[in-house]
């Protein structure tokens, strides 16, 4: 019978909790998204994703209709085609970013602090009201945090020297 080393189980356990609180903080925050009706922002988000092309959103863009950047309404013409209602599927994009943001600002926050106070500073994200809201909003927010906490740990790996693809994200 053969067993892992204590240190290499220590190291898994803080990861697979952050696993665990994001599962549950995404599956609370779905089952508000799909049932709140879209206010009026969201649904300039989601009348622009219906837009037949890309070309035709840039054109939208470019004209003035909203001055948010292209990847939120790109993300929210696929998203929308998932099956289920419109307020979850146009909401994804927002919950992919809280997803994004958990994870990474976690791995950022490990290399500085250590596993578990990351661990701590990540699981209370779900609390704060604003983080709740922006993950559930079919706005570009959350996701563009998400993205910021992906470049984050890119510009620290590429700070450390850890990696030669960090200065590409």
């Amino acid at each position: 019978m053969t067993s892992r080393p204590r240190a290499t189980s220590h190291a898994v356990l803080p990861a697979l909790c952050l696993g665990a609180v994001v599962a549950f903080a995404v599956i609370l925050m779905a089952r508000s998204a799909a049932q709140l009706p879209f206010w009026y922002d969201e649904s300039l988000t989601v009348r622009l994703s219906r837009l037949g092309s890309t070309g035709e959103i840039w054109r939208a863009l470019s004209a003035g209709v909203e001055f948010t950047p292209p990847l939120i309404y790109l993300a929210t013409k696929i998203t929308r085609l998932l099956p289920g209602p419109e307020t979850l599927a146009a909401r994804i994009p927002g919950l992919a970013g809280f997803v994004l943001l958990s994870v990474f600002l976690f791995i950022f926050l490990r290399r500085r602090l250590g596993a578990w106070f990351a661990l701590a500073s990540v699981a209370v994200l779900p609390l704060a009201e604003y983080t709740v809201r922006y993950a559930i909003e079919a706005r570009a927010y959350m996701l563009l945090l998400g993205v910021s906490a992906v470049a984050l740990v890119c510009w620290q790996s590429a700070a450390a020297g850890r990696s030669r693809l960090a200065p590409v994200g």
